[in-house]
């Protein structure tokens, strides 16, 4: 089974690095943020 992790606030600092490094350690991600014209990641 795939472990899934959702993050809020993973568009920018402590939470995207969180995300990467749950991508790294092959997690399936759901980033949850609220910012207007900022790419994901």
């Amino acid at each position: 089974m795939r472990k899934v992790a959702i993050v809020t606030g993973g568009v920018s600092g402590i939470g995207k690095a969180i995300c990467k490094e749950l991508v790294r350690r092959y997690v399936f991600v759901i980033i949850a943020d609220v910012h207007k014209n900022k790419p994901i990641i």
